[in-house]
């Protein structure tokens, strides 16, 4: 795994493995807060490296998978060769598959089948056909062969058509090709043609032949199915519309009309009655008609009754007509009078009914205009009532959003001034890591603090004021944690400095010919890769070590000794 995420994200590797670096020294120097937020870095860059590893592990094992698929699909239809380069990208992509390798055994065992295959079953092509057929279909040559002897065993007879029929039910392969078997006789599978020379055609051909056959009934079947809907469909839609039964009303006041004139007979004196109420009759429908579309609807429901009365004189004198027939001269003489009195009567009805009906149309006509002025002053004010309740929505509307406006307003101020703040801190604290020479003596944490703040004015510059106002506090955090760093390394470099002069003047006093004086001068050099890598802690303890060895040597004898 850890090879992996190096090879996948090796960024945030390295990232992870400086920030561990960086942990461990401040450890070793005894900064545990330091060293403990060091690692927690560290270990969220370890911990993305490895999700990273795993989403390229992940995509690896599909891309895997799915080109394993392609080739069992190739496999199967009977592409060998396009398998087998897919197989060897397969390999090429993940080495050692086991799906591949078996995938790339059983097309080794295809391919060897199918040309083991060939080389049985040699095949000719015909000249205008283009059939292939077997080397068996054609007619053996007449060869002079010598009888056999009287004892040998006649060799069982074997029949093309049964070979036939078993090599049609045995299960095939692959489409090209068919297995064989150890120690199994080897047929070429043809049909009996009869008569016909113009070749056969194997198994193989016959299932495409029939899988196109089927293929083309199933086309045909769908496309007329799909007529079939089509017609019906316009049909329904263009089938014609019945038209609505108008009702009739019926006129009863008409057949009272008819029967009276032949209830009265031919005398003078009952047909004009009868001629003077058709012709009225006939009048006060046509004013009637003419007046029906400016007839208020009060009038409308007035005119049943008037109708009722005549319809039902008419029945009267339709009951009465076939009395009438049977009467002697003076009885129809009184009975015309009779009938002139009812008509004359039926006559002023409807005239009064008429009348009415025309001071009721009258006096709603006059009606009208005083109603219309309340109505249109009703439609007024509901008119203003709803352009006031329209203004008052709209005005709640803009004062909302006037407040939202406001809020926005102060959020934004109130994020800018908390980002200033952020930035004019992270700023004095840099500035105090500077002199305290932290860009030399903390420069891993210096490094990581410059970062957060460079990270900060990109989002400050985005207008991005929550996330600047963060990274400048994380910035501030470092060059804190630098400058304390720095002091704590220069305390320590005063420290080493100071024990470096002691170990010079021992030096200078030690007898250089004596062991101790070449021990001292080894811990010299450790001290001194100490001190060059900051390491001032360790080095003053190797300085003190060596003082103690130039010690031990001695001092060296008087030049009179000498």
């Amino acid at each position: 795994m850890r090879a992996e995420a190096a090879t996948h994200a090796p960024d945030e590797w390295r990232l992870g493995e400086s920030a561990e670096a960086t942990a461990s020294a401040a450890l070793s120097d005894g900064d545990f807060r330091t060293a403990r937020s060091l690692f927690g870095e560290a270990r969220r860059h370890y911990t993305a490296a490895a999700q990273t590893a795993g989403l390229a592990a992940e995509m690896k094992a599909r891309r895997v998978e799915a080109m394993c698929g392609d080739a069992r699909r190739l496999l199967d239809a009977g592409d060998l060769e396009a398998c087998r380069r897919r197989l060897g990208e397969l390999e090429i992509a993940s080495p050692g598959h086991a799906g591949a390798e078996l995938l790339r055994r059983e097309v080794e065992a295809r391919m060897q089948a199918a040309t083991s295959g060939q080389s049985i079953f040699p095949s000719e092509r015909t000249d205008d056909v283009g059939v292939g057929t077997s080397a068996i279909a054609s007619t053996p040559p007449t060869v002079d062969s010598p009888s056999p002897p009287a004892d040998a065993v006649e060799p069982p007879h074997v029949d093309i058509d049964d070979r036939q029929r078993v090599a049609a039910a045995a299960p095939r392969a692959s489409p090209g090709a068919r297995r064989v078997f150890d120690d199994e006789p080897i047929f070429p599978v043809m049909e009996s043609s009869g008569e016909s020379d113009t070749g056969s055609f194997s198994l193989l051909d016959e299932d495409l032949v029939t899988a196109a056959r089927r293929s083309r009934l199933r086309l045909w079947v769908t496309a007329l199915v799909l007529v079939a809907g089509i017609a019906l469909v316009w049909v329904w839609w263009s089938r014609p519309v019945r038209p609505k039964a108008v009702p009739i009303e019926p006129v009863a006041v008409e057949k009272a009309a008819e029967a009276t004139p032949t209830s009265v007979g031919s005398g003078s004196r009952g047909e004009k009655p009868a001629a003077d109420v058709r012709e009225r009759r006939s009048t006060s429908e046509t004013s009637a008609a003419t007046s029906a579309p400016d007839r208020p609807t009060d009038v409308a429901r007035r005119e049943p009754p008037a109708r009722a009365a005549q319809e039902r004189a008419g029945e009267k004198a339709a009951a009465v007509a076939p009395v009438a027939k049977k009467m002697t001269a003076s009885e129809k003489s009184a009975f015309e009078k009779a009938a002139a009195v009812a008509a004359d009567r039926l006559l002023s009805d409807k005239t009064a009914a008429a009348d009415s009906a025309s001071t009721l149309r009258a006096t709603t006509e006059a009606a009208a205009p005083e109603r219309l002025p309340g109505q249109r002053a009703a439609a007024e004010s509901a008119s203003s009532a709803k352009a006031s309740d329209d203004k008052a929505g709209e005005d709640r509307g803009s004062e909302k959003a006037a407040i939202e406006w406001a809020a926005a307003e102060k959020q934004l101020a109130l994020l800018k001034s908390t980002a200033e703040e952020a930035r004019a801190r992270t700023m004095m604290r840099r500035e105090q890591a500077v002199k305290a020479d932290a860009d030399r003596l903390a420069r891993n944490l210096f490094g990581l603090a410059e970062g957060k703040l460079a990270e900060a004015d990109a989002h400050a510059k985005n207008q991005t004021l929550a996330a600047a106002t963060r990274a400048y506090q994380e910035g501030a955090d470092r060059y804190a944690q630098a400058t304390s760093q720095a002091r704590a390394v220069r305390e320590a470099k005063t420290d080493a400095d100071s024990a470096k002069t002691r170990m010079a003047a021992q030096k200078q006093r030690a007898q250089k010919d004596s062991p101790e004086f070449q021990a001292g001068l080894a811990e010299e050099k450790r001290a001194a890769a100490f001190y060059d890598q900051y390491a001032f802690k360790q080095a003053a303890e190797h300085f003190r070590t060596a003082e103690t060895l130039f010690g031990r040597g001695g001092a060296p004898p008087p030049a009179s000794q000498r």
